[in-house]
């Protein structure tokens, strides 16, 4: 990060991404497509001109070295707690502490990657709920956990404007999903 650009190399770099998948139904069996149709997808996506893709899922080292050997970086999101109150269990945050760290371990050194996205939209009402200032705590604590484990990996929020009251000390970078 360089003030409100990227750069790689020491070159600035634009970030010209889109969202890649998931494909199926069962994200835990099918979040990617098959090895043959992402490789015919990088191909048209590498011709379009884009440099990056968001994954809403970790995806399996193969899909990270196609993408590597494409010169796409990765934007990966961690998906945990979706949907309901995580702040009210001491153990869900301890899990997903864990998982983040475990995340950020395996795949934070891949040429590939080019951040990890701690999580993606919050609803307001959850927001509200468990109160801003706490779920912005909670968060900085898991971008910590990726800082702690890589310091010089990228993180950041995938942010809904409804929610733009979380301000976060711990990202690399401001995300937000416009539709």
């Amino acid at each position: 990060v360089d003030g409100k650009f990227f750069r790689l190399d020491g070159s600035l770099w634009p970030l010209r991404g889109l969202a890649y998948g998931p494909f199926g139904q069962n994200p835990d069996v099918d979040a990617f497509a098959s090895k043959e149709q992402t490789q015919i997808d990088f191909e048209l996506i590498q011709s379009m001109g884009a440099n990056t893709l968001r994954v809403y899922h970790v995806p399996p080292k193969w899909f990270m070295d196609m993408a590597s050997e494409h010169s796409l970086k990765l934007w990966v999101d961690i998906p945990w707690g979706q949907y309901h109150a995580f702040l009210d269990s001491k153990c869900e945050r301890k899990q997903s502490r864990q998982e983040v760290r475990q995340i950020a371990q395996e795949i934070g050194n891949h040429p590939a990657l080019f951040a990890l996205c701690i999580r993606n939209e919050i609803s307001s009402e959850l927001i509200r709920w468990q109160g801003a200032s706490k779920v912005s705590r909670f968060l900085d604590e898991l971008a910590d956990q990726v800082h702690q484990t890589r310091s010089s990996l990228l993180c950041t929020y995938g942010n809904y404007p409804s929610t733009e009251y979380l301000h976060l000390h711990e990202i690399a970078f401001l995300s937000y999903n416009i539709y």
